[in-house]
């Protein structure tokens, strides 16, 4: 498989693969310029620490919704501690990642998503779905406010690349008393020794005022 390079300045285009690349607005967003990455876009196949976990899949020419990932064989796996590609263009169509990972709130709270995405994908927290925004569209925003008690959530996001030639996968989170930024699993960790005296030492929670 080819991957997803940078190429020219800050502008960034998918050349025909994501094994390997792969990292809010409202609907017809219009492509902007981006700052070229240090590192993969959309997650990197070496695990990282209690980053999301991408499982990558080849689809169906054709494809206009969300697959049931779990027919099909997965092609590739990825991590990745942020959803932050913006609307850019890729050549690369009919591909699906399914990131899953655990994030961890010290305040509890009503918490407030943001979910944009070209082509289709869904948020789920703790099995349950908050936004959907599946189907073959241009880039387009979901949001919706979430009550999360103190301690460990489940995270699942499934996206999937329809025809080009755009491609666009944004997580943001806006926590009580904060503002709304990039969702990054390295803001959401469990403090040491919330998990036990058993399990691996994590890294710190930014604790939201």
């Amino acid at each position: 498989m080819n991957e997803c390079m940078p190429i020219v300045g800050r502008r960034m285009l998918c050349a025909v693969t994501v094994l390997f690349l792969f990292g809010t607005q409202a609907a017809a967003v219009k492509p902007k310029k981006k700052k070229a990455h240090s590192g993969p876009v959309f997650g990197t196949p070496e695990p990282i620490p209690g980053a999301l976990r991408g499982t990558i899949y080849r689809l169906t020419t054709g494809s206009s919704h969300l697959p049931d990932f779990s027919r099909l064989r997965p092609s590739g796996v990825v991590y990745t501690t942020a959803l932050d590609y913006i609307l850019q263009p890729c050549d690369d169509e009919w591909f699906g990642i399914e990131y899953e990972g655990t994030f961890y709130v010290t305040k509890p709270g009503d918490y407030r998503f943001q979910l944009t995405a070209d082509d289709g994908a869904q948020l789920f927290i703790d099995g349950k779905r908050m936004i959907d925004k599946d189907g073959v569209h241009a880039a387009e925003a979901g949001e919706e406010i979430v009550h999360l008690e103190a301690g460990g959530h489940k995270l699942r996001v499934p996206y999937f690349q329809g025809p080009r030639p755009y491609v666009a996968l944004v997580l943001e989170v806006k926590p009580p008393g904060g503002k709304m930024r990039t969702f990054n699993t390295d803001d959401f960790q469990a403090p040491h020794g919330a998990l036990g005296s058993d399990a691996p030492e994590s890294r710190p929670t930014i604790r939201h005022k």
